[in-house]
C-alpha cells in the first residue's frame, strides 16, 4: 500500500488523499467489503498506518490497538 501511495503522489502527481483512497477504499469496494474496510468510520475495522512525509511507516494500529510506535522517543499523538 505504501509503495502505491508513494508512487502515485511522487511520480503521477496524484493528490495524497486520492492515492490513499486508491490503496484503501477502492480495493475494498471492488471486493464488496467496503462496509467493514477501506475508510475510517465507526464500526469499521481499524487497521491503520501513520506514515511521515518520506512515506516511512511510523505507527501501526491493528483492530484499533497500537501495535507499533516508531515515534516512541519522538512526537506524541496530536
Amino acid at each position: 500500500m505504501i509503495d502505491l501511495v508513494c508512487t502515485m503522489t511522487q511520480q503521477a502527481e496524484v493528490p495524497l488523499f486520492a492515492a490513499v483512497r486508491m490503496a484503501s477504499l477502492t480495493p475494498a469496494t471492488i471486493l464488496g467489503i467496503e462496509d467493514r474496510f477501506g475508510s475510517i468510520r465507526p464500526t469499521k475495522t481499524a487497521d491503520l498506518l501513520l506514515f511521515d512525509d518520506r512515506f516511512a511507516v511510523r505507527r501501526v494500529w491493528i483492530g484499533g490497538k497500537l501495535v507499533s510506535d516508531r515515534y516512541a522517543d519522538g512526537p506524541g499523538d496530536q
